[in-house]
């Protein structure tokens, strides 16, 4: 009897060890970019004659998402995202981009899409911050105006990867308490789900399935990030 109860218990831990390392075996080993990297004191790529590669444009090649905050009943998730950056007065710029690709939780995705245009918004520092978020209001998910109001030269003296985290930072405490938008005067009602947010996002490197800062060990975001040269 003893020896039965013994061969049960096994049988049990093994079951639930096999269940628990399957949850997430289509997940990729990642790094996780936080808010306090500093990419400025990163190894940067150089090309032959030792001049910075500074890309016209960073593309999003691969997606996957851990939950997209959409329950099944409400019908397929909405993504999109926010481009936080800072103009050459540290100034907040924010642009959307729209992802209708992207439906569903635990699924790769290979877009190959334009998510940071570095030529036509010219971002201070070469670094931008990307809020991914899902939206319960189809149609909405404009270019916001923020909330808080920043004072002129506020962040002169301060480095560009703090300035820009504040920024961000601010940004994502807004979530959820609504806040207007640029498209046609829409006013957010605070639905919209935050996913995950990529803090210091460099024009000079590439990033290999990265996960975001939200949630600790268990990002909720993951993608591939790879410079594209005009």
């Amino acid at each position: 009897m003893k020896n039965l109860f013994l061969t049960a218990v096994i049988a049990l831990i093994i079951f639930v060890c096999t269940t628990s390392c399957e949850a997430d075996n289509d997940l990729p080993e990642t790094e996780t970019i936080t808010k306090e990297e500093n990419p400025v004191t990163q190894k940067i790529d150089l090309s032959a004659d030792g001049y910075v590669n500074y890309a016209n444009s960073t593309n999003l090649t691969t997606l996957w998402m851990r939950d997209d905050h959409e329950p099944r009943s409400r019908g397929n998730a909405e993504m999109y995202a926010h481009i936080i950056g800072l103009d050459s007065n540290k100034q907040p710029i924010i642009t959307t981009v729209r992802m209708p690709y992207a439906n569903h939780d635990r699924t790769m995705y290979y877009p190959n899409q334009k998510m940071i245009d570095w030529d036509k918004n010219n971002y201070a520092g070469g670094l931008v911050s990307i809020v991914f978020m899902e939206a319960d209001n189809p149609g909405l998910g404009g270019d916001p105006i923020f909330p808080t109001t920043y004072n002129e030269g506020q962040f002169f003296n301060m480095p560009i990867p703090q300035a820009l985290n504040i920024i961000t930072n601010d940004f994502v405490s807004a979530v959820g308490t609504g806040y207007s938008t640029i498209s046609n005067g829409i006013i957010f009602d605070g639905a919209d789900d935050l996913l995950d947010v990529f803090y210091n996002i460099s024009r000079t490197r590439d990033y290999v399935v990265v996960g975001g800062a939200v949630g600790g060990s268990r990002n909720n975001v993951y993608v591939t990030l790879k410079r594209k040269f005009d």
